[in-house]
């Protein structure tokens, strides 16, 4: 991310080196640090979006969902692109794609959506770019046979994170557009997805043919809680449908149901997989369930009374116990594959926005009064700050940094080669799109070439959805890496055709039932022809296995090279059979 020099140079805030002050919302852990390794190690479209939420909870919370009036005269807000959640987003947000990120979910980019519509307000280029996505998770992707949305975009399947990613965004969304029904909806696609997931009070993970994972996975169980926090707070507090009791009472009821089951599995460190004593306890799913027992104890008093906050108390007090010196939270379940057994230590970035968002819901329960206060012991901040600038922070208020320009928006040229010009191009994992990796167009879209590529990969791997386009030799990816040559499979070629067909020059690679295309179609088995078979051979030899096929002239090999004729041999013709003349 680029900041002017000169904006850098002017900030007072930098006069700060070194702050004592009197805390009384410290959860217990180093913040800033956490918060730090967070920005850090964010690298994925989901894991920018988790962040530049804790960001603005952090720092300006005004603005967020759980401010006390984040929707002034029912509109959203007019907020500084220049404050540090926006700053951090706007480097992210694709303002020329369908989608906010390229990405093979249909969520994870939608977890941008919100600060998409707040860089909105002061240039409408990222309102444009919201609506494409709310228009693309809303109408263009598989659907479950309920009506859930799915998570991907190649099959109809159901993902616990999705209602952490696409609800909030879609209720931000439906604010923006002045839209009760679509608030409606949001809450309607909530319950669908529900439906899908719930196992007793908990949420399974994934259901669908592609990653089915029936466990009690904590981290998805936490998606789905915050997620629908978030929407409830959204519907609350905007005018256009703070009446709708009946739709914000479903939501308390579907958040209740996820946190007894949580509660139900224990406290301190929650087990990765809930009522699971197999599993590690580990702190992502922890921290997340934990912010939303906080923000409900807030929310709804007499439904989410003292047992809620002192399970959420014990929580975070142990959370407390596992951060290392660097800021990292150790242990979390692997953020790329839940079902490592092996304790994942180097600092997972969802898993450090967590511990922010856990930090914020303490920090707002304790400022409504209905959390107890830690010890207001004098301490001591001197970290280096968040992000690109030294900037101290001071945890227990809201920080807006205005003195900070806003990175230079970035136009993107009409794509070129991915190898020309040091655009270095490649695709940002499971993603339709190769994009810019350096040079003066970093981050915008680039024509692939053989070395963006790489070897042919199946046609079925990873959201490809290879086809062939035409008379072409290969088959291209239609889905994810748009554009690139793939292994032809069954799915992509079809029914057989002739091996003399539409220059598909058939031929037969070493020993082997079928014939496959060398010209067009290469990979595809293909009809043998006369053309394809050449001279016979006997009917005994290289696995032919020849056979009569009827009342036929010549028999034809039925394992190898097969339908081709074949010269008979004893084998093929079995017994004489009596020859008949009639006088």
């Amino acid at each position: 991310m680029r900041f002017c020099k000169e904006a850098v140079s002017s900030l007072v805030l930098s006069l700060f080196v070194r702050v004592t002050i009197a805390d009384n919302s410290s959860p217990g852990y180093d913040v800033s640090s956490a918060a730090q390794v967070m920005i850090d190690k964010s690298a994925q479209s989901w894991e920018w979006g988790t962040t530049a939420e804790a960001l603005l909870e952090l720092y300006n919370p005004q603005l967020s969902v759980f401010g006390s009036d984040p929707f002034p005269n029912g509109k959203i807000p007019s907020a500084d692109p220049g404050i540090t959640a926006l700053a951090y987003a706007r480097a992210f947000i694709s303002t020329a794609s369908q989608t906010l990120v390229p990405n093979s979910a249909v969520g994870d980019p939608a977890s941008l959506g919100v600060s998409s519509i707040l860089l909105g307000q002061t240039s409408s280029v990222y309102i444009g770019a919201a609506s494409r996505q709310a228009d693309y998770i809303l109408n263009q992707v598989p659907k479950w046979s309920n009506g859930a949305i799915s998570h991907r975009p190649d099959v109809a399947e159901i993902w616990a994170d999705f209602t952490a990613m696409a609800p909030p965004f879609l209720a931000y969304w439906a604010v923006q557009q002045n839209d009760a029904g679509l608030m409606a909806t949001v809450v309607a696609q909530c319950g669908l997805q529900r439906a899908v997931l719930q196992a007793g009070s908990s949420w399974q993970h994934i259901i669908g043919p592609q990653s089915q994972d029936t466990g009690l996975w904590s981290t998805g169980n936490g998606w789905a809680c915050y997620g629908m926090v978030r929407v409830l707070h959204t519907l609350q507090k905007w005018p256009g449908s703070s009446g709708m009791t009946s739709q914000a009472g479903q939501l308390k009821g579907w958040i209740k149901e996820i946190l007894d089951g949580a509660m139900q599995s224990g406290s301190g460190l929650l087990t990765n997989y809930l009522k699971d004593g197999s599993w590690f306890g580990e702190v992502s799913g922890t921290a997340l369930l934990t912010a939303c027992a906080y923000r409900m104890a807030v929310n709804d008093p007499g439904t989410f009374g003292q047992a809620y906050i002192t399970w959420a108390d014990t929580n975070r007090k142990a959370i407390a116990t596992h951060q290392g010196s660097s800021g990292i939270f150790s242990p979390t379940v692997n953020p790329y594959n839940w079902k490592d057994r092996t304790q994942f230590t180097s600092g997972s970035p969802e898993g450090q926005a967590f511990t922010v968002y856990m930090y914020t819901a303490f920090r707002d329960c304790v400022n409504a009064n209905i959390c107890q206060p830690t010890s207001a012991a004098a301490s001591t901040i001197s970290n280096a700050g968040i992000g690109p600038i030294e900037i101290l922070t001071v945890l227990d208020h809201a920080l807006t940094f205005t003195s900070m320009a806003p990175p230079p928006s970035v136009t993107c040229p009409a794509p070129t080669s991915c190898d020309a010009n040091g655009c270095d191009g490649s695709f940002p994992g499971l993603s339709p799109t190769a994009v810019c990796t350096s040079g003066d167009n970093k981050g915008c879209p680039c024509t692939i070439t053989a070395k963006t590529c790489g070897a042919h990969q199946s046609c079925d791997l990873n959201g490809c959805a290879g086809k062939f386009t035409g008379l072409t030799k290969y088959a291209q990816c239609t889905g994810n890496f748009v554009g690139c040559e793939c292994t032809a499979t069954s799915n992509t070629c079809g029914p057989h055709q002739s091996c003399d067909l539409n220059g598909c020059a058939g031929a037969f690679s070493g020993l082997k039932p079928y014939a496959q295309c060398t010209g067009n179609f290469v990979g595809c088995e293909c009809t043998a022809t006369t053309n394809t078979c050449g001279a016979h051979q006997s009917c005994d030899l290289n696995g032919c296995a020849g056979k009569f096929n009827g009342l036929t002239k010549y028999a034809q090999c039925t394992g190898n090279f097969i339908g081709c004729e074949c010269t008979a041999t004893s084998n093929t013709c079995g017994a004489h059979q009596v020859s008949l003349f009639l006088c």
